[in-house]
């Protein structure tokens, strides 16, 4: 093996013994194997292989969640900016419905006790002219 292909063996190697994703014993194996013979075996390499197949498919496997997280939070953005469907947008709306409803409340009810004092106030000089009547029936 020339040295170009042992320096790039020893660094995979490396880098296969720091993977904490790989169990413990199976890196402890491959880097014990290769510290001893300074080679892997085809059994070795075999189990190597098959961890790297393991380890695309969880990358592949991660990377597929993260690009359905991206889509989902730029329909959440989007969403967002639009006025009409934005939870900010919501929450005016239903504050401004209901300083609507409250204002309109309180003007029926003042309009009612504008009616009821001005009733009041006609019954106050309905009575009051009665009792002049009354009074000027009494002179006479």
């Amino acid at each position: 093996m020339d040295k170009t292909m042992q320096s790039e063996l020893s660094q995979f190697v490396l880098w296969f013994g720091e993977n904490t994703q790989i169990p413990a014993d199976v890196r402890r194996m491959v880097v014990g194997e290769y510290l001893s013979t300074a080679e892997l075996s085809p059994e070795t390499a075999e189990l190597v292989d098959r961890w790297l197949a393991f380890l695309e498919y969880e990358s592949k496997q991660k990377m597929d969640e993260l690009a359905a997280d991206y889509q989902t939070f730029n329909v959440l953005a989007e969403a967002e900016e639009n006025p009409e469907t934005s939870f900010a947008g919501s929450v005016l709306h239903q504050a401004e419905t209901e300083m609507m409803r409250v204002a309109l409340k309180f003007k029926n009810e003042f309009e009612q006790m504008k009616k009821q004092r001005l009733a009041a106030a006609e019954s106050d000089e309905h009575l009051e002219e009665l009792a002049e009547v009354q009074a000027l029936k009494n002179k006479l």
